[in-house]
């Protein structure tokens, strides 16, 4: 098993994970060809490469023998390094540290479910840029996110939208950090319902949003609504943590 320091020791070796490698062209092991393709990063799921017509994942399974080979240390280091980070995050968890035990979950994949219809990332995120938040892209060739955060001293919002293409959304989950340390869930209440409000196809927003409301303080309550499951996570003890997942099930 590697150890913290030798994933450490790998990630700043000089070429050991091989990003920034250019090609004329690829040959996929199905005969796809990429034309002028770049390695633009390693990852633990495979190389991220750009091409003329695109860009997107590959896999290892995917690339031919000599670069399989090539790849092979780099993707075994994210891995590890993947691997790492998650029996962290186990370990913080065990602890009950409320921020810790958010922000874990924040990285943490989510379980698939079906697509939620009748919704668009653009109708989650949009929704609340108009409110201040910033929003990131990570737009992958298996899973896309759409990560849009708010801090303003006094909490820590995060939304983070996730489905398998562009246009499909799976899975949302909001948290809310109250910085201050109190205990007081006024904030999370009013941001975490706005999300339950969220509008898809059978929606019911004025019953999510007060199912939220009445539950904010309510660790691991549960409930499905036309549907979809609501999932509410809550630290009450300082500092204030609150978390709201919402997925159709499978």
């Amino acid at each position: 098993m590697m150890t913290f320091a030798l994933i450490l020791a790998l990630l700043l070796l000089p070429g050991a994970l091989h990003a920034g490698d250019k090609y004329s062209d690829i040959m996929l092991k199905d005969g796809t060809v990429l034309k002028d393709a770049e390695v633009t990063a390693i990852t633990a799921r495979g190389v991220k490469v750009t091409h003329q017509d695109g860009g997107g994942l590959i896999t290892l399974e995917q690339l031919p023998p000599h670069l399989q080979k090539k790849y092979r240390r780099g993707i075994e280091v994210q891995k590890a390094a993947a691997k790492q980070k998650a029996d962290e995050r186990e370990n913080l968890a065990a602890h009950q540290h409320p921020q810790a035990i958010a922000r874990a979950a924040d990285d943490a994949p989510e379980p698939a479910g079906k697509i939620l219809a009748g919704l668009s990332p653009e109708d989650v995120y949009l929704n609340f840029e108009k409110q201040g938040f910033a929003t990131e892209k990570r737009l992958g060739s298996e899973q896309c996110e759409w990560i849009s955060r708010q801090n303003d001293g006094t909490s820590d919002l995060n939304v983070t939208t996730t489905g398998p293409a562009a246009t499909k959304v799976s899975v949302i989950t909001g948290s809310c950090i109250n910085l201050k340390g109190a205990a007081d869930s006024t904030g999370a209440k009013a941001m975490l319902s706005c999300l339950a409000s969220i509008r898809y196809e059978n929606a019911e927003p004025a019953k999510a949003a007060q199912w939220v409301k009445d539950n904010i303080d309510t660790d691991n309550a549960k409930t499905t609504i036309a549907g979809v499951r609501f999932h509410i996570m809550a630290r009450p003890a300082a500092p204030a943590v609150r978390m709201l997942r919402i997925v159709c099930p499978k």
